[in-house]
């Protein structure tokens, strides 16, 4: 799939669907108390991503801002 996706970064291989749900029950419960917080967390979690599904999990906390 690396190869396919053209990626410098490795997969766990996690089907999207099954990541979706685990994002959406991690964050679910999260809050920040300002826009600024909510980007710093996006940004670090984008930055700091070993693996391709992170960097999806920071996309996913990207969208559910509230």
């Amino acid at each position: 799939m690396q190869a396919y996706m053209k990626s410098a970064l490795p997969y766990h291989s996690v089907p999207t669907p099954l990541l979706r749900e685990v994002c959406k029950a991690t964050f679910v419960d999260l809050r920040f108390a300002t826009a600024a917080h909510w980007q710093e967390q996006v940004l670090a979690l984008w930055r700091a991503a070993r693996f391709r599904e992170e960097r999806y999990a920071a996309l996913d906390l990207s969208r559910g801002y509230r």
